[in-house]
């Protein structure tokens, strides 16, 4: 939830949040300040009792702040919502996981910006002349122009898969195993 679904939650349901939270989790930490829920994210924090300076901070709460990049913003909500901070940073030497698989060491990100009109013929060159190496993820940008993208590549047998939020649960669980199984 967002810190203002998450409040608003709160407020409606009159509950005591902070007797029954163990763990406090904010995902894409560094977006969360910039999108604008400073005013939610202190008020979840008060109601929890991790707000700096307020003296009645629970060391039975764990708390995990998740990032791709380490700025400024991470930094001040790190310092408001959390005591005796580690910050773990990854290497890309040693795999996405801190592990040593190469696969995970091997992973890389494309950008292609093309005119409208020639998408699907770079998109067709790219995994036909096998200039990308191993399975990959295509991002769209939106519902209509994944299936179209799907039925362009089934067009040329290329095999691929749509997910989406609109799929049921069991459907998108099922793609991410045909996908993770190859």
């Amino acid at each position: 939830a967002t810190p203002a679904a998450l409040r608003e939650a709160w407020r409606a349901d009159g509950a005591v949040l902070g007797a029954s939270v163990l763990a406090l989790v904010i995902d894409e930490a560094d977006l969360v300040l910039s999108f604008g829920y400073e005013e939610d994210v202190d008020a979840v924090l008060g109601g929890l009792g991790l707000r700096a300076g307020d003296g009645r901070r629970d060391g039975r709460r764990q708390g995990f702040l998740l990032s791709a990049t380490l700025g400024p913003e991470v930094s001040a909500l790190k310092r408001v919502a959390l005591r005796r901070a580690a910050t773990v940073r990854l290497r890309d030497e040693a795999g996405i996981f801190g592990g040593d698989r190469d696969d995970e060491a091997a992973l890389a990100q494309y950008y292609v910006a093309v005119p409208a009109e020639d998408k699907y013929l770079v998109t067709y060159v790219l995994l036909k002349l096998g200039l990308l190496e191993g399975r990959g993820i295509l991002f769209v940008n939106d519902l209509l122009e994944s299936y179209r993208l799907k039925l362009f590549l089934d067009l040329m047998a290329i095999r691929a898969l749509v997910l989406n939020a609109e799929l049921p649960l069991a459907s998108r669980l099922h793609v991410i195993d045909s996908y993770n199984t190859g």
